[in-house]
């Protein structure tokens, strides 16, 4: 290769190795691009950025240009003049390299020969305000309950430090093994947690299903049955306004299966329950707070509480299991 009748340094970097096959060509293409890439840094280029979001690129592009470009630009055509089309999808792009809005902005100015326009820095500057406002991860199990207390107690367990919790949500932990592993360890130490499918359904095991006996005689110390009121009853008390009769025990049984309150709190809470006597209770709601609410005309349904809150004036739906505190009368 001769220029004016003199050998340039391109040929003279491929007369230095040897021809035939004693020629390395890992060596010679080596040696060849660092020319070549000599060569394009020569040859003149120019950026200009157009108010309609685009880059139109004279010449070949030095390494640096391109791969900007690359990263926060889409391709519209590539003759003569390329032109480069900017968006929020790819400014995005862009970000995912490690770059910010700012980087970006002072990248473009440094290699445009025009402005940066207004239009653009603006949406780059609003892309990256909203870039990473949300975050996806993957979670390998997530215990849930409504009992913050409880899930407090298991993250800070050292017992179960095996299992790497994470707190997601005051009522969710995040544990870093497989679901099966995280059922076995908290049941191991002491714990009854079930399991859920994806969309949250209960999962039981597919064991055998054991039929009961039907002819089989109730045991002579089961208690029997509560009573069902008949409907000429139930219609003759809510037309006199009489009350009836309560089974305060067997209120007060339903109600201790899902507290863990102190005897002389669960008898408040009977009472509230059986003949809508006013109480105080202290609430613990899903974000961890405990809350006071003055309560009457209770009625309890399963694991909830009925009742009308004086506090809030409307009636209210509560957990049984987050009532920590009962006290007798309105505070």
């Amino acid at each position: 290769v001769l220029v004016d009748g003199a050998p340039t340094d391109l040929c003279a970097t491929l007369t230095d190795f040897r021809v035939g096959r004693d020629g390395d060509p890992r060596q010679i293409a080596s040696a060849l691009a660092t020319q070549l890439q000599d060569l394009a840094d020569w040859v003149p280029f120019s950026v200009r950025l157009l108010p309609d979001s685009t880059a139109v690129v004279t010449g070949p592009p030095s390494t640096e240009v391109a791969s900007i470009l690359g990263a926060a630009a889409q391709p519209e055509s590539r003759e003569v003049a390329s032109v480069w089309r900017f968006t929020p999808a790819t400014i995005r792009s862009f970000f995912d390299t490690g770059g910010t809005g700012e980087e970006l902005i002072d990248a473009l100015a440094e290699m445009a020969d025009t402005d940066v326009p207004q239009a653009l820095a603006y949406t780059i500057r609003d892309c990256w305000r909203t870039y990473g406002a949300l975050a996806v991860r993957k979670i390998p199990c997530a215990i849930v309950s409504e009992d913050v207390v409880l899930l407090t107690n298991i993250e800070t367990d050292e017992a179960l430090a095996v299992l790497k919790f994470q707190r997601l949500a005051p009522t969710v932990l995040i544990s870093s093994a497989t679901p099966i592993d995280t059922l076995a360890v908290l049941r191991r130490h002491g714990y009854s947690p079930v399991r859920h499918s994806d969309t949250g359904r209960l999962e039981l095991d597919s064991a055998t299903k054991v039929r009961a006996n039907t002819t089989r005689t109730p045991h002579p110390s089961a208690p029997a049955a509560p009573r069902r009121r008949e409907s000429r009853e139930l219609a003759r008390l809510l037309q006199t306004g009489d009350p009836g009769t309560v089974d305060d025990a067997r209120v007060r049984s339903a109600l201790s299966r899902h507290s863990r309150l102190l005897p002389r709190e669960l008898d408040a809470l009977t009472d509230a329950a059986a003949r809508g006597a006013p109480v105080s209770i202290d609430y613990q709601n899903s974000k961890g707070a405990i809350v006071r609410h003055a309560i009457s005309d209770a009625l309890q349904d399963g694991n909830w509480l009925l009742a009308l809150s004086t506090s809030t004036g409307t009636r209210e739906s509560f957990a049984i299991m987050n009532i920590r505190a009962v006290s007798v009368g309105p505070h």
